[in-house]
């Protein structure tokens, strides 16, 4: 027995709930702080969006064996460095 649909479902149902969740957010929610110190609500939602995209990219790699990185390098050359979250001490994120 294949667990995939209920997988799937439950996978396509979180999907729509946060988007309809981002959908009802004014200018102002998305600019105002997140949890996360030093991110807005829009950091978060822009972090979400791109794991989705690299996240989508190593399955269709795992299915069908063609290369498909994470983020695909446009340029040569090294890559780009990224800003990293904020550091925070062990045991202070917010639950």
């Amino acid at each position: 027995m294949s667990v995939l649909p209920e997988l799937r479902a439950e996978l396509a149902s979180a999907t729509n709930r946060l988007l309809a969740t981002a959908a009802t957010l004014s200018d102002a929610d998305i600019a105002a702080p997140s949890r996360l110190p030093g991110w807005t609500r829009g950091h978060v939602l822009s972090h979400v969006a791109q794991n989705a995209g690299s996240h989508l990219n190593l399955l269709t790699w795992a299915r069908t064996g063609i290369r498909t990185p994470s983020t695909p390098r446009t340029r040569p050359g090294p890559p780009p460095s990224r800003p990293r979250p904020p550091s925070r001490p062990p045991g202070t994120w917010p639950t």
